[in-house]
C-alpha cells in the first residue's frame, strides 16, 4: 500500500509546476482491489494507511477516477510529503 502512495505522491510532485507552493496539505491516493479489502469503505482503507505510516489523515473526498483525496494534519513539504509515501 505504502509503494502506491509513493507512486501517486512522485507523480504529483514531478507534475508540478516550477511556481507551485511548496507544501501541500493533501494527497491522492489509488487503492488496489483486492478481494476482502475491496468492500470496504474508502475511509476504512485510509484509516489503514495512517496507521501504517503513523500519521493522522482523514478521507476527504473520492474522485471520478477511483482515487481518494486524503487530508494531512497540517501542510507538509512536498519533501516531506514524498517521504510518507
Amino acid at each position: 500500500m505504502r509503494s502506491l502512495l509513493a507512486v501517486l505522491a512522485v507523480c504529483a510532485l514531478a507534475s508540478a509546476p516550477a511556481h507551485a507552493i511548496d507544501t501541500t496539505g493533501r494527497l491522492i491516493v489509488r487503492f488496489k482491489d483486492a478481494g476482502e479489502r475491496a468492500r470496504r469503505l474508502p475511509a476504512q482503507h485510509v484509516a489503514e494507511l495512517a496507521a501504517d505510516a503513523g500519521v493522522p489523515l482523514a478521507h476527504l473526498r473520492a474522485m471520478a477516477i477511483g482515487a481518494q483525496v486524503v487530508a494531512l494534519p497540517s501542510p507538509v513539504p512536498l519533501a516531506d510529503a514524498a517521504a510518507l509515501a
